[in-house]
């Protein structure tokens, strides 16, 4: 999902920010797998309350 926002609408959008859009989306691949852990786990907290 994020690859495609870089890929279609991001670019301008990070580079203003100051990122570099090749850096975000290696750092971004490298980190999914914790990402998605801790997305999982706030939903689960968020929708059981």
């Amino acid at each position: 999902m994020w690859a495609g926002w870089v890929a279609m609408e991001g670019t301008a959008e990070l580079k203003s920010a100051g990122v570099e859009p090749a850096g975000f989306s290696r750092r971004l691949a490298a980190e999914a797998d914790r990402l998605r852990s801790q997305a999982v786990a706030f939903f689960r907290t968020w929708l059981e309350e």
